[in-house]
């Protein structure tokens, strides 16, 4: 297997999952289990990537509080280079609210996310690389979107003959099943998981 130089740039998330023990009373205290995990569908992928030998730096913004330090504290664990831009804003977090049937109510913040810039993606992009991956998220966000299509512009100035890139798929479920198509970093690491059990 040919191991390669991977960056990824995509949203620095804590995730905050809450499990209810009983039905949610709207007016009072619910009890509950709260676990707190780093977050991030990009960071996924890049831990994946990172487990499989590849070398891979990751790539977002965040503040400067305990839910970055989380997040890179554990990327780092697996084996994931970190760059990190510190902003003048709180780090993203999303709230999943999760029922009996495994159904989750998601709510989002995208905080620090929405200020990530295109100068300091480039400035990452000036090393050795082989492979760009860019968070679907970070394109749908309108702040943000102008740095993820500047990233992938300059990835392939830089050498288009050497150098791949790839975006993850935003579609629906049924899209999906009417279409084989996926992109080289999904059919490497994004394939469908066992679910854990709940810690």
């Amino acid at each position: 297997m040919s191991f390669r130089d991977v960056v990824v740039v995509g949203d620095v998330m804590l995730d905050v999952v809450v499990k209810p023990d009983i039905e949610i009373a709207p007016t009072s205290d619910t009890p509950s289990r709260v676990r707190l995990t780093r977050g991030g569908a990009a960071a996924n992928v890049a831990e994946a990537l990172a487990r499989a030998g590849h070398h891979v730096k990751y790539v977002g913004a965040c503040g400067d509080d305990p839910a970055a330090q989380l997040f890179e504290v554990t990327l780092r664990r697996a084996g994931v280079d970190v760059s990190l831009e510190r902003v003048d804003e709180a780090t993203g977090v999303v709230v999943a609210v999760v029922d009996v049937t495994g159904q989750r109510a998601m709510m989002t913040d995208r905080g620090a996310n929405s200020k990530l810039r295109l100068e300091h993606v480039l400035d990452i992009l000036e090393g050795p690389f082989d492979h760009l991956h860019v968070s679907g998220y970070t394109l749908l966000d309108p702040l943000t979107a102008d740095v993820g299509r500047g990233a992938l512009a300059r990835a392939n100035e830089l050498d288009v003959l050497r150098r791949s890139m790839s975006v993850p798929s935003h579609r629906s479920s049924r899209q999906r099943r009417q279409s084989s198509w996926r992109s080289p970093v999904e059919r490497a690491c994004c394939s469908p998981t066992k679910k854990r059990p709940w810690p």
